[in-house]
């Protein structure tokens, strides 16, 4: 081989290496812009959808906002029981299981149920405020988990009778006729022993 042969072949190889060390310095220059600058995620799906609120969040946030004469009263029961229908400014609605609203005075209420008493003494005492509900137009709800409106129309209509003798028994009936002439059967008086023991209707156990 002759020199000039020689030196040839030792510059290709020098070209070679060159080539091989611009190709590394490249690859590490692109994959050091990649990681310095990370390619922006698509926003196109996202817009918007950070200020999007369901129903149930829209109404609670206007809930929250709203002072507390422009929200939603206690809902009304399905019906208002025809015997206690009659609404006076110091009364509490009543609402049993089978959602049948009572009209009962606060006063007479909290006289014969211990365990409204017991409850209202419990919230006026949370609550220290005498001015809390003055100026209502609307009863206030009280909702009596355990009770039907069959039973607790006996219990409420004993209770305000003022006399102490037995009911009739209609034997062709089968109902009972109290002193003021309205009648309940079997059935109505089990479910008036229920809620009268529940809810602590003493003079009606003396009663009935």
């Amino acid at each position: 081989m002759s020199v000039d042969d020689r030196e040839l072949i030792e510059s290709l190889d020098l070209l070679d290496v060159k080539d091989a060390r611009d190709t590394e310095i490249s690859s590490n220059r692109n994959g050091s812009d990649v990681g310095d600058h990370p390619v922006p995620l698509p926003t196109s799906s996202f817009t918007g959808a950070e200020k999007t609120l369901t129903g149930d969040e829209t109404a609670a946030s206007n809930n929250a906002s709203s002072p507390p004469s422009e929200l939603s009263p206690d809902p009304f029961p399905s019906s208002i029981h025809p015997d206690f229908s009659v609404q006076t400014s110091n009364d509490f609605l009543l609402v049993t299981d089978d959602d049948v609203g009572f009209y009962v005075n606060r006063d007479f209420l909290l006289e014969h149920s211990d365990f409204f008493r017991d409850f209202e003494e419990m919230d006026s005492d949370i609550r220290q405020d005498d001015d809390v509900g003055k100026g209502r137009t609307q009863a206030v709800r009280r909702d009596m988990p355990g009770a039907l409106s069959k039973g607790l129309r006996v219990v409420l209509l004993k209770v305000k009778e003022t006399k102490f003798w037995p009911d009739a028994y209609d034997s062709k009936r089968n109902v009972f006729r109290s002193q003021r002439m309205w009648v309940y059967d079997h059935e109505d008086l089990a479910l008036a022993f229920r809620i009268a023991d529940q809810y602590g209707f003493t003079r009606f156990s003396a009663l009935a």
